[in-house]
């Protein structure tokens, strides 16, 4: 993995730093990660090739998922701000920057001709170079904040999750947390139904006395491996009852039980009478509790067709 991700920043590029055009900057329906992105496209484009980075080169450099990566990328492609061509089984990237353009009058549409230049081109008045260096600067600082604050959200998921797990009684504590359970859980987190409901699953899971080794069967126990080496095990424990709920369902079972035996008492009880007396019974609001059992024993006589 390492030696991809090196040969990933080997890639040739114009860098003398972080520079994004006065018309990028101005088009305020695209987030500043968005901008950056387009810029690092820019930077990264070899001329008549276009730029060839990868998903995974991108993935690494703004230290974003893949899906992430995927999603901007599909995004800036419909709004026709990036062109996309396969070149020798390689994809290119190209910032068009006429749609940019477009884009940024839209979004400012007083702008005049010092701002854009006489022909929407760029104009490279001193102000206007002073304003490129700004709004770089800025830009170049939204994404280090931007970044800054989706590591310390990644590093506080860790945490959650190693204490919330620890906190249970019946599970295996969690005593080191190297890069290969970091690179699981991260990805664990990236899916909406694990990364939503995470603290629901370690319940579940420190509840199930099968999971814990706590039955005469089997010693068994789920590790924490286990449950984020796929995503197959964590939605079996999601969807398992919670403790709460299993034991309103034994109390409704254990219930209907007692109901079934009442009535069997009832029918017998009601069994040996005539039917002229079970249809006064049945108008009496005293015997309501025999109404079932008067109701079967009824039906029964009449498909025999027994009158009393």
């Amino acid at each position: 993995m390492r030696k991809n991700k090196n040969k990933a920043f080997k890639l040739s590029k114009r860098f003398s730093g972080i520079w994004i055009s006065s018309e990028l900057w101005s088009c305020n329906t695209l987030s500043a990660q968005e901008r950056v992105f387009l810029a690092e496209i820019d930077s990264l484009d070899n001329n008549d090739r276009g730029c060839t980075a990868s998903n995974e080169y991108f993935a690494n450099f703004f230290g974003l998922g893949r899906r992430q990566i995927i999603y901007i990328l599909q995004r800036l492609i419909s709004m026709g701000l990036v062109e996309s061509k396969t070149l020798a089984k390689r994809r290119t990237l190209k910032v068009r920057y006429s749609k940019i353009r477009e884009l940024a009058k839209e979004c400012m549409p007083e702008a005049d001709e010092d701002f854009f230049g006489p022909d929407g081109e760029e104009n490279t008045s001193d102000k206007c170079e002073h304003l490129h260096s700004e709004s770089a600067e800025t830009c170049t600082s939204l994404y280090i904040e931007d970044n800054k604050d989706h590591n310390k959200d990644r590093k506080d998921n860790f945490s959650v999750f190693v204490d919330y797990w620890n906190s249970k009684p019946n599970l295996p504590p969690i005593k080191s947390f190297p890069a290969e359970r970091k690179k699981l859980l991260a990805a664990r987190m990236r899916e909406p139904e694990f990364a939503q409901n995470f603290k629901t699953i370690i319940d579940n899971l420190d509840a199930s006395k099968f999971h814990t080794g706590r039955t005469a069967s089997s010693e068994w126990v789920a590790t924490v491996d286990w449950l984020l080496s796929s995503k197959k095990n964590y939605l079996k424990i999601l969807e398992m009852a919670s403790p709460s709920v299993r034991k309103k369902q034994r109390q409704q079972a254990e219930n209907a039980a007692i109901e079934r035996k009442k009535h069997q008492q009832r029918l017998g009880e009601v069994v040996g009478l005539s039917s002229e007396k079970l249809a006064g019974m049945r108008q009496n609001r005293n015997c309501l509790l025999y109404w079932p059992a008067i109701d079967e024993v009824l039906n029964q006589r009449k498909q025999l067709g027994q009158g009393s």
